[in-house]
């Protein structure tokens, strides 16, 4: 694989070049990361870079369950046994356990084997986490004498978080997607709407303060406030693209996943397949929570449809006083 390098974003803060841009935290020698790569050999690789300075790894903090964030945890935990590996409790058992990721994506069955190999879905080997993070709660760790800030982000994964440094860096985990990633995927992975644009408004109010900010996909941007505009345009279209759809008659969760990956020219395989539907069933649900959608089943077919809204009749009698 490409030799991976490091960029200083402040101080002691860096960040690794290529498709993940892990963060990387030094300060006398010991090193602490943020989230740990996709793969046994990605963290062979960062590994490598640091000893070859004989920089010790303390620590992992998990902004998440993902394999593409901690899938280079057992390598790590493997070679140093007494490195710290944090995660909130919501996301533990998945990087716990490898299967609990594909099992979900499979409606919590038996996953098959193609979802199972699947390295961004879930790591392909399970890691122990050590320190538990509280869900839910920002809030402030102490790793190797230094403070690192726990901001909770969710959205992307119910638990997920981003990591502000000691100096001021903010590590933004999968809250934001790079321009390049973003323009990619036309069907964002978040799993939690409402959550999201929750996180896309905390993130905008913390951008004055931070010093330097990294997403995981996209590395350092200078302008955050552009690309969350664009991610909440997007999220707009797609639930009115939704509607949309259901306004011509009720769909099933399949037929509306079918009508996005054909429009959108969405690769037909496996896993393309399960990045598109669990988004839209997340937007369903956000739109059934909004009362603009109700989920019915008929024949045995699981069907969204539109709610019709009843007219209100305003009455000309005078009101009644309470007195």
């Amino acid at each position: 694989m490409a030799k991976i390098n490091l960029i200083l974003a402040k101080n002691n803060s860096f960040y690794c070049d290529g498709i993940f841009s892990i963060g990387v935290y030094i300060k006398e020698k010991k090193a602490v990361l943020i989230d740990s790569g996709i793969s046994k050999d990605v963290a062979k690789e960062i590994d490598k870079l640091l000893t070859h300075d004989h920089i010790q790894i303390e620590a992992i903090i998990n902004t998440h369950c993902h394999g593409d964030h901690c899938g280079g945890n057992a390598f790590f935990q493997q070679k140093y046994p007494k490195i710290k590996i944090f995660s909130t409790e919501t996301e533990k058992p998945f990087i716990e356990d490898p299967l609990l990721a594909p099992i979900c994506f499979c409606g919590g069955a038996a996953a098959f084997e193609g979802i199972k190999k699947c390295k961004p879905i879930a790591p392909q080997q399970p890691s122990k986490v050590t320190e538990l993070i509280a869900p839910y709660e920002d809030q402030k760790i102490l790793i190797c004498d230094e403070k690192f800030e726990i901001i909770t982000l969710p959205g992307h994964t119910r638990g997920m978080v981003a990591v502000k440094s000691p100096d001021n860096v903010l590590y933004c985990g999968d809250a934001v997607f790079g321009g390049d990633t973003f323009r990619k995927y036309p069907i964002l992975f978040y799993t939690f709407i409402g959550d999201t644009l929750k996180s896309f408004k905390k993130l905008r109010a913390l951008i004055p303060s931070m010093d330097a900010i990294i997403l995981y996909h996209g590395g350092k941007v200078d302008d955050l406030g552009p690309l969350i505009n664009d991610h909440e345009k997007l999220i707009n279209e797609t639930k009115n693209t939704i509607l949309s759809m259901l306004r011509e008659g009720p769909l099933s969760i399949e037929e509306i996943t079918a009508k996005i990956m054909q429009t959108n020219e969405i690769p037909d395989d496996l896993i393309s397949y399960v990045l598109t539907k669990t988004p839209i069933q997340a937007y369903l649900a956000e739109l059934e929570h909004e009362k603009l959608v109700e989920i019915r089943v008929t024949k045995g077919i699981r069907r969204a449809q539109i709610i019709d809204k009843i007219p209100i009749h305003l009455s000309h009698e005078a009101p009644a006083v309470m007195l």
